[in-house]
């Protein structure tokens, strides 16, 4: 792994079980990736672990939450005009259901505004937003600057198993809320793993989660769970869980011992679907000099992490290997390799004999273009997808 001159490596600290304490911990699996964000590259050194008292998975030593502050506030947010990754009416649905109309709301890591923040702030009586990255104009850029008991409801969408102490940001949360107020919280689940093993493999994923060691974490900091049926979630991948502020602990948290055994059961499968996922990219790396060795391009579209786990410190890269993102801000992503718009190289694209899409959520639209945009249908045997959750 070669190391960008500009990298910053994220400090380390020692981080026992949020939920039971415990600091003999065992380790499921350790990795190294290089981030890049707009303008700074990121070394994280991760290490999972799992308690084999309460079951809790998570990234131990852990990288300090001064860095990741860092390192989010440089990160890209979403593309203008770019479809999110969740179903905003299902997070509509779900807010409206739990909290009542004539509430004060903030959303933590709310990114880019969508059509959830606009109906969010015309149904409730306020609708505020905290954010790091500058560019999405929200209200509050840290969790600490909103005053204590100024709330209703607190909501946050995959941010949890961001944090660097879970238990502290809930405390926060519980701190922020008046009495009885409501939040409303999706991570990914550790059941899902084995579908989605992108969530997994992410190296800013720093805790992993059941509704158990959720539930049992939040009630350590003042939170009761009030709904455990099976909820709707806006992303495939996770689960929803509403909580209750309470005025008093409320009281002893059991641990489950079946937590750990069916989150290494899960594990067990994942950890075999991520060696295929590097599998794959060695696969794509002789399809592509396949075809550029007898004069062929290949288009490479969606510049982003899988785009750099394919291509940097391969040797094999040539001429012929052209990269393509509709995003300007991607221009500079792939450490000094030309990231090109797709106008500006209509006839690569028009000639190619491969198209390697790194995502595949985008797939029907970035094929589309390429029919609409310049009268290009590529068969089903010349086009290749990588993405984590394949």
């Amino acid at each position: 792994m070669t190391l960008p001159s500009t990298t910053f490596e994220l400090a380390l600290t020692p981080r026992p079980c949020d939920i039971c304490g415990r600091r003999e911990l065992e380790k499921v699996w350790s990795f190294r990736h290089i981030a890049k964000t707009a303008h700074e590259h990121f070394l994280f050194n991760n290490t999972v672990v799992i308690c084999p008292q309460c079951g809790f998975s998570f990234v131990s030593p852990c990288p300090a939450q001064e860095g990741l502050n860092r390192y989010y506030t440089d990160a890209l947010s979403y593309f203008k005009n770019q479809d999110v990754a969740y179903s905003v009416d299902t997070r509509i649905r779900l807010a409206q259901k739990y909290i009542p109309q004539d509430s004060d709301v903030i959303e933590i890591g709310s990114n880019r505004m969508t059509g959830f923040h606009e109906e969010c702030a015309r149904h409730f009586r306020s609708f505020r937003t905290i954010e790091l990255k500058p560019d999405c104009g929200s209200d509050f850029a840290r969790a600490d600057q909103v005053p204590p008991a100024s709330c209703d409801a607190v909501l946050h969408f995959y941010v949890l198993e961001h944090i660097s102490d879970p238990k502290a940001f809930l405390k926060q949360m519980h701190a922020i809320l008046r009495d009885g107020g409501i939040m409303i919280c999706e991570v990914p689940s550790t059941r899902n793993y084995p579908n989605y093993i992108g969530d997994f493999i992410y190296w800013e994923h720093l805790s992993h989660f059941t509704l158990g060691t959720l539930s049992r974490l939040a009630r350590l900091c003042g939170f009761s769970l009030i709904s455990d049926e099976t909820l709707p979630c806006s992303h495939r991948c996770g689960f929803s869980a509403v909580f209750k502020k309470e005025k008093q602990d409320p009281g002893e948290v059991r641990f489950d011992s079946a937590e750990y055994a069916e989150t290494m059961a899960s594990y067990k499968i994942t950890l075999g679907k991520k060696d295929y996922f590097f599998a794959e990219i060695d696969r794509i790396r002789g399809r592509m000099t396949e075809v550029t060795g007898r004069g062929g391009t290949v288009i490479l579209w969606g510049v982003n992490d899988i785009m750099r786990r394919l291509v940097l410190d391969w040797p094999g890269l040539n001429d012929n290997m052209i990269f393509i993102d509709d995003d300007p801000r991607k221009a500079d992503f792939l450490d000094g390799l030309t990231v090109r718009r797709p106008e500006e190289i209509a006839n690569r694209i028009k000639t190619a004999q491969l198209a390697v899409l790194t995502t595949e959520r985008f797939q029907p639209v970035i094929l589309g273009k390429i029919q609409q945009q310049f009268n290009k249908e590529f068969s089903p045997a010349e086009v290749e997808v990588i993405d984590w959750n394949r």
